[in-house]
């Protein structure tokens, strides 16, 4: 028999963040199997466009549409490789936070997260900003949060999910954490700068702003000082 409780966090994958990411897939892989006509209109649908939101174009009849965006949005994918990426990392800390906060609160961070991605975007570009699509602001709340639990090297791999959180101030002087957080704004800036395809760098700071504040406001793990 199988022992998984020998396995570490990352290879415990909670349902909710299987089913999040098998919604990835399901999204792209329907571009595949409808007609290009039907699929245009989903993705119309569902990407966030900052152009309709300039006040001009925003109507009563399309309050709805104009909120639900701010979600959808993070359910589309331009092509595997941007799927596969973002499915991997949610894999590894969407896991882990998931198995610390439960379902309920797993989704509130993550869709927080996405809501503030978008919205980092479009106080960036106001309306004249391109379309915004991809989880990668869902898995930056993701990580943002993970990152206040999952450095402290006193807890072991399979402990360090339910790890007391660190209060903001003795994460900043947690050399492992900080050296985490730096890294990941330098990675995310070079990838802005480098990379032949546009990357919304600013959706990843909002989706990763909003976690690690947010775990604060919800985690049932008392805060924890690091000595």
């Amino acid at each position: 028999m199988r022992n998984t409780k020998a396995l570490p966090p990352i290879f415990k994958v909670p349902s909710t963040t299987l089913g999040l990411i098998l919604i990835l897939f399901f999204f792209y892989i329907l571009r595949f199997f409808l007609p290009l006509s039907f699929v245009d209109e989903i993705y119309r649908g569902m990407v966030f466009y900052p152009p309709l939101y300039a006040p001009e174009q925003l109507k009563p009849y399309y309050y709805i549409s104009a909120f639900t965006r701010f979600f959808t949005y993070a359910f589309l994918h331009n092509d595997l490789m941007h799927v596969f990426i973002n499915s991997f990392f949610m894999l590894a800390f969407g896991s882990l936070l998931n198995q610390r906060l439960g379902s309920l609160r797993f989704i509130l961070i993550t869709f927080i997260g996405a809501f503030m991605g978008a919205l980092f975007h479009l106080i960036a570009y106001g309306y004249a900003g391109a379309p915004l699509i991809g989880a990668s602001a869902m898995v930056s709340a993701q990580m943002g949060a993970v990152c206040r639990f999952a450095f402290q090297r006193s807890y072991s791999a399979n402990a360090r999910a339910h790890a007391p959180l660190l209060k903001i101030v003795d994460f900043l002087q947690w050399q492992p954490a900080s050296i985490f957080v730096v890294f990941w704004l330098l990675s995310n800036s070079m990838f802005a700068f480098l990379s032949m395809m546009p990357i919304a760098w600013q959706a990843h700071i909002g989706g990763f702003v909003s976690g690690f504040l947010l775990i604060g406001l919800i985690d049932t793990i008392h805060l924890h000082k690091t000595k």
